[in-house]
């Protein structure tokens, strides 16, 4: 079932399929809950599990405050649907928000998948803040690209157009808004990481630039395994099937 929710005054859009533990899925940047259509209904099948377009992606409004206010939302959806508590699945972004959530709703949490990104922190905020700048300025990951390429070199229009088709359907502009804010959420402290008492599922890509911000959180989250998906980068581990799998066998037990 597909439908809305206000959180506040912004209509997010939600699916909720199946009964039993719940499940909630939180996508990545440019994403919204289609991408999570196939692990969803495959789910549904043993949990009752809801997925999301966050503000200011897919089919939920684009309005001009974000950041916390993406816990807030996901939040505010447990409350809407009267789910007590979830297991909370996050891919990069998504990640980041339900790793924030955990921290500031621990009680609302059983359990946690952060996949594809995890402990960021300022390095990344400021990757997010270049990335905000790149799409105000130009509509385009080319500026941030073009700075972030090796000395002398350049990426290749090739290049640029391959990642710029992540931001075919949507509103780029709402985009900027929520790298520019993503700071509100990452900048986690080692206290606050080191609280989390919840199982926790890590998975990275063995090539995935953010490998390192699922691997710090070994010794610090003390209820954590750690799963890198062989061959994969960044895009490619959320296809793999290592992925799905871990996902299941982590919720199933």
């Amino acid at each position: 079932m597909e439908t809305h929710f206000v959180s506040g005054d912004v209509s997010i859009r939600y699916k909720d399929l199946g009964d039993g533990p719940v499940v909630i899925l939180v996508h990545g940047f440019t994403g919204n809950s289609e991408n999570w259509t196939a692990l969803q209904e495959d789910l549904a099948r043993t949990h009752r599990v809801v997925a999301l377009d966050c503000r200011g992606h897919g089919l939920s409004d684009k309005p001009d405050d974000y950041g916390l206010a993406m816990v807030t939302d996901l939040v505010g959806l447990m409350d809407y649907l009267a789910i007590k508590h979830a297991t909370l699945v996050g891919y990069s972004m998504g990640a980041e928000i339900v790793l924030r959530t955990v921290v500031e709703y621990p009680d609302r949490v059983d359990a946690v998948v952060a996949a594809g990104s995890g402990w960021s922190g300022s390095a990344d905020e400021a990757n997010y803040l270049s990335l905000g700048k790149s799409l105000e300025s130009s509509g385009s990951f080319g500026p941030m690209l073009e700075n972030a390429w090796p000395e002398g070199q350049a990426p290749s229009m090739e290049d640029i157009a391959a990642v710029d088709a992540l931001l075919e359907g949507n509103d780029v502009m709402a985009l900027a808004k929520v790298a520019a804010s993503m700071g509100e959420i990452i900048n986690l402290t080692e206290a606050a990481v080191r609280d989390i008492s919840v199982p926790t599922l890590a998975i990275t890509g063995e090539f995935d630039a953010e490998r390192a911000n699922l691997e710090k959180m070994q010794g610090i989250v003390l209820d954590l395994e750690l799963v890198v998906i062989p061959g994969a980068d960044h895009m490619g581990a959320f296809m793999h099937s290592d992925f799905a799998n871990s996902v299941k066998r982590f919720l199933t037990g």
